[in-house]
């Protein structure tokens, strides 16, 4: 969840006027598609019905 918070580097890098910042940010966004499906395995096993139960109530899910 720590990575999602660097989602907003690429804003920082557009309010200053850099290509730099959103570089940046496709490079986390990528990663953050390629490791969610096993943090969702890790979060299903650990809580299991109450995870099931909650992904399936929110409307975007690697939000």
């Amino acid at each position: 969840m720590k990575l999602k918070a660097l989602l907003v580097l690429p804003w920082a890098g557009i309010l200053v006027n850099s290509w730099l910042g959103v570089a940046i940010g496709l490079i986390l966004y990528a990663g953050a598609r390629a490791f969610a499906p096993e943090e969702e395995r890790g979060l299903s096993r650990t809580f299991g019905a109450a995870w099931e139960e909650y992904r399936r109530s929110v409307k975007i899910a690697w939000l």
